[in-house]
Parts: C-alpha cells; sequence; structure tokens
C-alpha cells in the first residue's frame, strides 16, 4: 500500500518536528522564477513547479536525525543508487533525500533538499 502525502507528512512531523520543514506545493515567487530562467536560459513557468506535486521541502540543507550538513564538500549526503536521490552518511540509511528536481523540460537539474522517506 501506497503512502499518502498527509500521511508521510504527519509520520515526519511526529519523528522530527514541523520547525524544519517547508510543506505543500512548490510556490515560486515570479522574481525567483525570472532568476531561474536568466541563469538556465529556459522558459519555465510557475505551472511547472506546481506540476511536480507537493514536497516535504528542508528549510535548511541539515538532516532532520543527527543534524549534520548534508551539502558541501564536507557534507553527510550520499548518492544512492537512484539519479539525485541519497542519504545522510552520519545516520547509516535514513533518512532519505532528494537533490535533484527534473522541471518542466529543462535537461539540467535544480537542486533543492527534499525529505522522501526514513
Amino acid at each position: 500500500m501506497e503512502e499518502s502525502y498527509e500521511e508521510f507528512v504527519k509520520a515526519a512531523v511526529e519523528e522530527f518536528g514541523d520547525d524544519i520543514f517547508v510543506l505543500g506545493d512548490l510556490n515560486i515567487s515570479q522574481e525567483q522564477l525570472d532568476q531561474i530562467n536568466k541563469d538556465k536560459n529556459c522558459n519555465l513557468t510557475s505551472q511547472d513547479f506546481i506540476d511536480l506535486g507537493r514536497k516535504v521541502l528542508l528549510k535548511e540543507p541539515k538532516c532532520p536525525r543527527c543534524g549534520r550538513d548534508l551539502g558541501g564538500i564536507f557534507g553527510s549526503f550520499n548518492w544512492g543508487i537512484v539519479h539525485g536521490v541519497g542519504y545522510c552518511t552520519g545516520c547509516e540509511v535514513s533518512p532519505i533525500f532528494r537533490w535533484y528536481h527534473y522541471v518542466g523540460d529543462l535537461k539540467e537539474p535544480i537542486k533543492f533538499w527534499e525529505l522522501i522517506g526514513f
């Protein structure tokens, strides 16, 4: 049985608290969208981000379980076997994060930390 978004959010909040997440649809401002389009030389729309669906995003690039930094040269993020997905080495496998997100017809990923399992 597949877990619903609401069930996943409830479990994540019970496990880690709600102050470390941004929950729901990816609402991107026009200013952010303009900057992405300029930086990546593309023509994404806000609908492209809405089409990604609801997410459980980390406010900061830190593991919600152990608090280690995920990103950077000394980060604890370790790539898994699925492209763009990995886990925290400080926690030995879990939680699981997605860092690469393919938006619209953009060929390169946009990077932001999403909790996808624990």
